[in-house]
């Protein structure tokens, strides 16, 4: 599974190969750290492994070996804590961006004026990200 962002961003789901019945076999159930899970391997021709075990849509632990060059190889593991939906303090959102900020004043007595700016951008690409942004007498941000 792949979510497209904005601009040439995406974000790709590492555990989706564990619901393809084509690229995943089902080994098992499993224990980790008291937690039962179900263990899936990840169908690969080549050399490293890769196994995942799940509590249902929950990731428990993630174990990836690679081969080294002299025969060995080289394992990585990560275990996952149980998910909370409680955000920690410094997650939190502030108060003031609860409102909008009132406009600067620009030094002259002067509040906010209107501008009209000017996007160029590749046919059929209208987000501000990563774009050349304008006023008639230049750039106004690149």
């Amino acid at each position: 599974r792949e979510i497209h962002l904005s601009g040439q961003k995406s974000y790709s789901d590492l555990f989706s190969w564990a619901a393809n019945p084509h690229l995943s076999e089902y080994i098992g159930q499993k224990v980790v750290a008291g937690r039962a899970c179900s263990l899936w391997n990840l169908r690969s021709k080549n050399q490293s492994k890769m196994s995942l075990c799940a509590a249902g849509n929950v990731p428990v632990e993630l174990n990836i070996t690679y081969p080294k060059n002299d025969g060995s190889s080289f394992n990585v593991s990560y275990q996952f804590g149980p998910l909370s939906s409680q955000v920690s303090e410094h997650l939190q959102k502030p108060h003031i961006c609860d409102r909008l900020a009132p406009g600067c004043e620009n030094g002259r007595n002067r509040g906010p004026v209107s501008l009209d700016a000017y996007i160029f951008h590749p046919a059929g690409e209208y987000n501000l990200e990563d774009q050349d942004v304008g006023d008639l007498t230049g750039d106004a941000l690149f």
